[in-house]
């Protein structure tokens, strides 16, 4: 099997042969499908909690320790809010190194004096990094819950009900495939970083650089509600 298209017609029986599990060798198959037809194939209608408020969540961090004596952190939460029929983007940006502790707690400020909330959020990063900035703050156990329980992965719905005809199952990757498009094709999460890294340097030298971070930012924030609403659709 060395193309696309033996690959969309091989049996399971000859997949598992060659050392698949018979999930790994449906996936694969139905993947081979997918991509050969431009179309997704949907498994199951998703199901999406409701909420009065729908909230579109994306951390950006630094990727690595700044210093050795300086641990990774995160400098911006970018939200998307939609309420009745009205969308709205909110970051919360640690302008300086040492402002991480302030954006967070501005950001649980906020979530606090919501009543009737969703946080959707895009596959396992944005729980990760919320749980670290939890402990590391000493945030109120009643509070934690109050978030996590909150917090939707949509990527696991969407994996779950559907199979893309797409290389991989990133955001940019099927979000691109829904027709969604990135306003600075030149800004990725690694530049991000640089920019920021400069911008908490000297604020007003680099205030542009923070323009681009925060379209950056808003446009995956946007592109998770795109994928949210396909699978509304789908429902």
């Amino acid at each position: 099997i060395v193309t696309v298209p033996q690959l969309a017609e091989a049996g399971l029986p000859l997949l598992k042969e060659l050392g698949m599990t018979a999930n790994e060798a449906e996936r694969m198959r139905r993947s081979a499908q997918a991509t050969l037809s431009g179309k997704a194939i949907v498994l199951a209608k998703p199901k999406l909690p409701t909420a009065a408020v729908e909230i579109y969540m994306d951390f950006e961090s630094t990727s690595e320790p700044l210093e050795a004596d300086l641990e990774k952190i995160d400098y911006l939460i970018g939200l998307v809010i939609c309420h009745d029929g009205k969308q709205e983007y909110r970051p919360f940006v640690a302008h300086t190194l040492d402002e991480e502790e302030k954006m967070f707690r501005d950001f649980l400020g906020f979530i606090e004096s919501q009543k009737d909330i969703i946080l959707f959020h895009w596959h396992t990063y944005e729980k990760t990094r919320m749980r670290h900035l939890f402990e590391k703050y000493g945030v109120k156990a009643s509070l934690q819950k109050r978030v996590l329980d909150r917090m939707v992965d949509l990527h696991k719905i969407a994996t779950t009900c559907a199979v893309f005809p797409t290389p991989g199952n990133g955001l940019k990757e099927i979000a691109k495939w829904l027709g969604f498009s990135w306003r600075h094709g030149e800004v990725n999460a690694q530049e991000s970083i640089a920019m920021y890294l400069r911008y908490a340097e000297n604020n007003k030298k680099y205030a542009d650089d923070l323009r681009l971070i925060l379209d950056y930012n808003e446009d995956d924030c946007n592109a998770t509600l795109k994928v949210k609403e396909y699978l509304e659709g789908l429902r």
